[in-house]
């Protein structure tokens, strides 16, 4: 059953991505007089159908246990622009802001592909859970040993739905995947990066995904022993 929800959805985005490109594609033969425009959303399409293949590799090998984190030096500042730039012109950003606040700079010992692939599940869950015109937010705390990344929007998750936000087929978009988004990140952050990931929602402060890093990320990358 998992693996034929991790089909689904992958099959799903792939044909709307690669629609996407064709439908570009057919745009500059016919309207070459369009060509930057459209050269933008080939190039766009293009990241995501690219980014799309990543995770479903990433996922696929974290279940399977043969996935082997590779820790490396990560700036703060670079992580937080690098993931600014995986939404520019994203579906999930129309209408909406992403808001990123640095903080404390600093370096991250931490497999970096893991932990862009984190935040970006994230925001993305983030960015679909607000209406056109809200903000979503993501920054950077450091402070007596711990460190952690904070992923904000200003809705709450409504008590039924909360025990089951990392259910591996949950989720509370009937239309748009299959619950992996969350799941997959908690398996990222905890098994293989080392750290936690929990979240908090209510009135006040709205919903946050909080990832905890460990202290000391590299003594925690080793691969997972089963």
């Amino acid at each position: 059953k998992r693996r034929e929800a991790l089909e689904h959805l992958f099959f799903h985005e792939i044909q709307v991505l690669a629609g996407g490109l064709d439908c570009s594609a057919r745009r500059l033969v016919e309207h070459p007089e369009h060509t930057l425009v459209t050269a933008r959303q080939i190039q766009y399409f293009s990241s995501q159908l690219s980014q799309e293949v990543l995770g479903q590799r990433i996922l696929l090998g974290a279940e399977d246990g043969t996935l082997v984190p590779e820790p490396v030096d990560v700036n703060v500042r670079g992580i937080l622009a690098e993931l600014r730039a995986v939404f520019e012109g994203h579906e999930a950003a129309h209408g909406r802001r992403l808001a990123t606040d640095v903080g404390p700079a600093g370096m991250l010992r931490a497999d970096r592909v893991l932990l862009l692939r984190v935040l970006a599940n994230l925001v993305k869950n983030a960015l679909e859970a607000i209406p056109e015109g809200a903000s979503a937010q993501v920054w950077y705390e450091a402070g007596e040993g711990e460190r952690r990344f904070v992923v904000q929007n200003p809705g709450v998750i409504s008590g039924d739905v909360a025990p089951r936000i990392f259910q591996r087929s949950f989720s509370t978009k009937a239309s748009r995947g299959r619950g992996l988004g969350t799941f997959g990140a908690k398996l990222l952050a905890e098994k293989y990066l080392g750290g936690r990931l929990d979240f908090r929602s209510d009135d006040q402060g709205g919903t946050r995904f909080i990832l905890h890093l460990p202290p000391d990320e590299a003594e925690n990358l080793a691969p997972p022993v089963e």
